[in-house]
């Protein structure tokens, strides 16, 4: 399998990764619509929803392709795309830099301040437009960041005055579109006064529903094996497995509704209940699997590999502590002194300089910009452009809005475990050797406990397949020894792989389940009037014992294995031969008379088969 993944991971999808971004087919052209047709869009959803996704894959890259086309068509309108997400600095000067890149893609020619000379923004449009003799269309991009780095109240803040007069010109051939999170919505009201059409247009963007998450996952494969079919590369993906992803990884129910010029509406109730998908965790979960996969050298991406992995929510859960782990005590101090400016208490993040970072710990910033690749290569933060007045020194910012959860939970964590240690650093001098002797006993044993426990629960694995029992034994070994998240799920998963065949065919509740006396065969009694026997080791069904005419509570064999008795609420018992001959060969009711009671021995005789 080659080791390039089909699915991203954390990091959003750009416009170069459009084969492989599915999923979003009706959000994409409603957002396109929408934006064609509107001066001004807004589309907002919540965190780690995938609003960049869906711009810079789909709607960008749709948008892009209707321009090519039109340039071929006599009379069609000309469009310019102008994408826009960088906020930390002067958003006229990046903005006026990115209507020149697009004029210019548009016409064919390389950027030039000549053809655009102006530097406000609705002069930069007007040139723009003059110059592609068409329609500019403006995606601002998390819009959010512009709150965090701006103050829109402040007299000297250029964008707060000439964007609003961009949107109100009337004759200035642009419309526009503002991506925003959900919680940051409210901060948009510091325009309400200067753009009155502010929320005329709105669309709410979801997280994936079941069917498109599917999509997600299964045609990125398919699009994998197309493109490299001339090699032979092919990889295939269990229905089991996506299956399973599917289930582990919902969220909760959330309808699908927008409004604005086009609506995607649900269908039927089923629809509203559908649980949805959070699209990073999806994809953080399918690249695990795929580099998985990759490092075995297997070209299927299977169901076992997730239950080896433990499912979905380690996959999740794991993926920054594992990080942190390799760090030593030194770094993670220092890391959680960064994190308080990366990443803010309502989960934002925000864009810092690499000097900048430095001034608020004790490392020199070539020693910081070493532990900052180190958290790059692991995904947690990453790299940007240079601000354009210092084009010398790197910027850093989280990897994703998703992981600015589980980094304020790391930090909590990794406070109150530096709390505990300054308390034991403060105890009297009296007591202080006797108390870190004992610390240091219980660390060790914890530590020993601790490895036990790994051990036994990764050879609970590794038996997993051969020996499920012993699989199950091991597991709950290691639970007592410690109590961990990997011997939880080891014993979730041997547990599973030692559960037997299912038997299915009753058409109702099923009242009781017995072995024979060999242990070959399980005869069940049912609410459907019926009992039946089955194949202990298979589950196949062997033979339907009918002739009641009310639920059957029970059956049982006899002690030779030759007999099944039933009991039922038609107030009869009745008794059927089976002949053991390593299979069943029939089943025969011999007793169909209704037998009286108070009998005497000698009387029942009569309704019993003979011996």
């Amino acid at each position: 399998m080659n080791a390039i993944s089909p699915y991203k991971g954390l990091v959003p999808y750009s416009a170069e990764d459009w084969p492989f971004f599915f999923g979003r087919d009706d959000e994409r052209e409603i957002i396109a619509t929408n934006l064609m047709a509107s001066r001004l869009t807004l589309l907002y959803g919540a965190s780690g929803v995938g609003k960049s996704s869906v711009l810079n894959a789909g709607v960008t890259h749709d948008l892009n392709q209707l321009a090519q086309r039109n340039l071929a068509r006599r009379g069609a309108p000309k469009l310019a795309i102008v994408v826009f997400r960088d906020w930390r600095d002067d958003p006229i000067t990046g903005l006026v830099a990115e209507i020149r890149r697009a004029v210019a893609i548009a016409l064919g020619k390389q950027p030039s301040e000549d053809a655009i000379p102006a530097q406000s923004l609705l002069e930069a449009m007007q040139q723009g437009a003059e110059r592609v003799d068409g329609n500019l269309l403006v995606l601002l991009d998390q819009f959010e960041e512009y709150f965090l780095y701006h103050d829109p109240d402040d007299d000297k803040d250029a964008f707060a005055v000439e964007f609003p007069r961009a949107v109100n010109r009337p004759d200035l051939r642009a419309n526009f579109l503002i991506s925003i999170r959900e919680d940051g919505l409210a901060k948009l009201d510091r325009f309400k006064g200067s753009i009155p059409n502010l929320f005329d247009n709105y669309l709410r963007i979801e997280h994936l529903s079941p069917k498109a998450a599917r999509s997600a996952i299964e045609e990125p494969i398919k699009k994998y094996n197309e493109l490299r079919a001339a090699d032979g590369q092919s990889v295939s993906i269990e229905k089991a497995l996506v299956d399973e992803v599917l289930i582990q990884i919902q969220t909760g129910d959330v309808a699908l509704v927008e409004a604005g010029r086009g609506v995607v509406e649900p269908q039927t109730e089923k629809i509203l209940k559908e649980k949805r998908v959070e699209a990073p965790y999806l994809q953080l979960v399918m690249e695990r699997l795929w580099n998985e996969e990759s490092n075995k050298g297997s070209r299927e991406i299977r169901l076992a590999t997730l239950n080896a992995l433990g499912g979905v929510k380690p996959i999740v859960r794991t993926h920054l502590d594992t990080a942190m782990e390799k760090l030593s005590s030194k770094d993670k101090a220092v890391a959680a002194e960064i994190f308080d400016r990366l990443v803010t208490p309502s989960r934002a993040k925000i864009t810092q300089k690499v000097s900048d970072l430095a001034s608020y710990t004790s490392l020199r910033p070539d020693r910081l910009a070493t532990l900052l690749g180190k958290l790059s290569e692991a995904r947690i933060l990453t790299a940007v452009a240079p601000a354009p007045d210092d084009p010398q020194t790197p910027r850093y910012e989280i990897y994703h809005d998703v992981l600015a959860s589980a980094i304020l939970d790391w930090q909590g964590r990794h406070a109150q475990g530096q709390r505990r240690k300054r308390f034991w650093l403060i105890m009297g001098a009296a007591g202080l050797l006797l108390t870190v002797m004992l610390f240091l006993v219980f660390q060790a044993q914890t530590a020993k406990a601790l490895a036990q426990s790994r051990d036994l629960s990764s050879n609970a694995m590794s038996f997993l397949a051969t020996d499920p029992e012993l699989s199950v034994l091991l597991s709950l070994e290691a639970l007592r020894v410690k109590p961990t998240v990997q011997a939880e799920e080891a014993l979730k998963s041997s547990l599973i792989s030692h559960a037997g065949p299912a038997m299915r065919g009753h058409t109702a509740l099923v009242n009781s389940a017995v072995y024979s006396p060999d242990g070959k065969w399980i005869a069940t009694a049912s609410d459907d009037n019926t009992a039946r026997v089955w194949e202990a080791s298979t589950g196949k069904l062997l033979a339907t014992l009918q002739g009641h005419t009310a639920l059957v509570i029970s059956a049982v064999f006899s002690s030779d294995g030759k007999w099944i008795a039933t009991a039922s609420y038609d107030k009869t018992a009745r008794v059927y031969t089976c002949e053991l001959c390593g299979s069943v060969s029939e089943l025969v009711e011999l007793a169909r008379k209704r037998v009286p009671r108070d009998l005497t021995p000698e009387e029942r005789k009569k309704y019993l088969p003979d011996q």
